[in-house]
């Protein structure tokens, strides 16, 4: 097999495992309805492999249930679904950050308050839709850059992911929410300036909590739940 049938493999394996994430997170493929490799083939006009394959990787993250000879069952993604996936993120996030301590100096302050201050001036919906995901990543990862957990890093990833199919499909973050993740970041930034750690871990605790309620909201009034 050459190189570039390879990439192209692999390729489509990502695109069809993305779609059908998205499709299971978004309610798409309803909660315990049956899949099987030839309907979701048919489904996204491809071949059966890449299939197969996407299959495997979204039971492996038990978005989806095998049932040998019988294809897979969609798992049921609700409000709890949800709160346990925020519970991760906000135990990787809180491990993450711990990774600061030594390390917070006036070079790294200075950034993240730039950003923040960036946030602040959001005033539209479509500035939430353009700018919003790509300053709070650059508000963070500064504060992150010295974890060394890989594992923890990647559950990390691998949940603010589902999290964004959801708050992306239709559901931006309200100019209110905006307003009050720049105050959690304050809190975050007096915490830090603060040395104490158990401070630290408690705002970026609020943070994911603030963040969790808003999507809730978002979900029942989008009639998701």
């Amino acid at each position: 097999m050459s190189m570039d049938t390879t990439i192209n493999k692999n390729t489509l394996t990502s695109m069809v495992t993305e779609q059908l994430r998205r499709d299971i997170l978004l309610g798409v493929l309803a909660s315990g309805s049956r899949v099987t490799v030839q309907s979701i083939a048919e489904r996204y006009n491809t071949s059966a492999l890449p299939v197969r394959e996407a299959i495997q990787i979204l039971t492996a993250e038990r978005l989806l249930e095998s049932n040998p000879y019988r294809g897979a069952t969609v798992c049921k993604v609700d409000e709890q679904f949800i709160s346990n996936i925020y519970d991760i993120l906000r135990s990787m996030e809180t491990l993450i950050i711990e990774s600061i301590e030594g390390h917070w100096n006036e070079a790294i302050r200075s950034e993240v308050v730039s950003v923040n201050r960036e946030i602040a001036t959001i005033s539209t919906q479509e500035e939430v839709a353009k700018k919003f995901n790509t300053l709070n990543r650059r508000f963070h990862d500064p504060l992150e850059q010295f974890c060394k957990n890989d594992r923890a890093i990647d559950l990390r990833q691998k949940y603010h992911h589902y999290i964004t199919i959801l708050v992306d499909h239709g559901r931006l973050h309200s100019l209110e929410r905006i307003q009050k993740a720049v105050a959690e970041h304050e809190t975050i930034i007096s915490a830090l300036d603060s040395g104490d750690m158990h401070q630290v871990r408690k705002a970026y605790h609020l943070h994911s909590t603030a963040a969790k309620e808003e999507l809730f909201w978002q979900l029942a009034n989008h009639h998701s739940f």
